[in-house]
């Protein structure tokens, strides 16, 4: 039984640090936008290159996706451009959206070469279908609270 309980808290622990670190998320938890909807919101998550999150409201659940008619495959690029700001979207009848970034369309964002040189301050690393980006100054105290987690886990788990 202690064995059990100690397994379940390294699982946890991995899982949380993940979330934690990846900065990137599998999918927006409130769903895509809606067709022809104009969408307003700081961008809280990007999951993949192509899309971004917006949030609607003060819950994660009100993060709402949506898909982007300037979409590239640079997700550090997308990450400088975007993270963190005020967006304004417009999505089509095709379920692309033009966004605005703090009132600058996006394509020029992503043109922008201060907006370049910025995208190179983020380390991602790519999974099947995301990346997950830290930006380099961001010091790594989540896995290092893992590694202390896991470490106490194990400890209580050996008689």
């Amino acid at each position: 039984m202690k064995h059990r309980v100690a397994l379940r808290a390294v699982a946890l622990a991995v899982v949380a640090s993940l979330a934690l670190c990846s900065g990137a998320v599998a999918a927006c938890p409130g769903g895509p936008a809606a067709y022809g909807a104009v969408v307003h919101g700081p961008v809280l998550a990007i999951p993949d290159a192509g899309s971004l999150c917006l949030a609607q409201g003060s819950s994660q659940s009100d993060w709402i996706e949506v898909k982007l008619v300037d979409a590239g495959d640079n997700y550090p690029l997308l990450m400088a451009a975007a993270f963190g700001k005020d967006a304004s979207c417009t999505v089509g009848v095709d379920g692309l959206a033009a966004c605005e970034i703090e009132g600058r369309p996006l394509a020029e964002a992503l043109s922008d070469p201060a907006v370049i040189a910025t995208s190179g301050s983020w380390r991602c690393q790519a999974t099947a279908s995301t990346g997950a980006c830290l930006s380099r100054d961001q010091p790594s105290s989540a896995l290092a609270a893992l590694s202390k987690t896991v470490g106490a886990a194990l400890s209580q788990a050996t008689p």
